[in-house]
């Protein structure tokens, strides 16, 4: 998390779920490069779940 913070006291509310369940958003792009064109790309800067 190279430049993102984040208050390491809430690390267990705040964990996402497991990474490996999400795909690649570049590979699926790819995968998929002849129906889609991308304008823009996202990238999230905090995920909080409500306790």
């Amino acid at each position: 998390m190279t430049g993102i913070w984040y208050d390491y006291r809430l690390v267990d509310r705040l964990r996402d779920e497991a990474p490996s369940a999400y795909k690649d958003i570049r590979a699926v792009a790819r995968a998929q490069r002849e129906l889609v064109r991308i304008v823009r790309v996202l990238r999230p800067v905090l995920n909080y779940k409500g306790v």
